[in-house]
């Protein structure tokens, strides 16, 4: 894998692996649906990612973070991600692309955050434009910004996630 996944945050998110299938399978929720998401390594493989759902455009994950309440919600593009961050500390939301559907709008403004992070790579001009169309969605929450880490947070280990959210 080109990340590094303990053993207990392997238990925790539900994570399951196909050594047929070279496949990993992504467990996803939000008040909308239970999905999966398949994240494919096969060298043969036609697609990176299978969405197994019933709703495609309920296709987002949410994460609340263990033992603790936060007034921020750090919204990334994957659910590795997601679940890193929830790991880490953080309330969190998958959006499974780079943009932001009417749903997953609603679910944020129902949740009430003072305030919301993005936490898309920011790697190129494309994410750096849905960066700012996802910020205005947002324009109800007192404070967006984007995280600026420069790479998913799946990449950073739980000590740097934790630094990082805290600041």
């Amino acid at each position: 894998f080109p990340v590094t996944i303990d053993f207990g945050f392997w238990n925790d998110t539900g994570l399951r692996w196909s050594s047929r299938r070279q496949a990993l399978y992504i467990p996803a929720v939000n008040s909308y649906q239970r999905w999966w998401a398949v994240r494919h390594y096969a060298k043969d493989a036609k697609t990176r990612y299978t969405t197994l759902a019933d709703r495609k455009d309920s296709c987002f994950g949410v994460c609340r973070a263990k033992d603790l309440r936060t007034t921020s919600l750090y919204i990334c593009e994957d659910l590795l991600s997601m679940y890193r961050l929830a790991d880490a500390g953080a309330d969190a939301m998958a959006l499974c692309t780079t943009s932001i559907n009417d749903k997953a709008v609603a679910m944020v403004a129902r949740m009430g955050y003072n305030s919301v992070r993005l936490a898309l790579d920011d790697d190129d001009r494309q994410v750096l434009l849905a960066n700012h169309q996802i910020a205005k969605r947002l324009g109800f929450v007192k404070d967006v910004k984007t995280a600026g880490w420069g790479k998913d947070p799946k990449y950073f280990s739980r000590d740097e996630l934790q630094e990082m959210i805290s600041d």
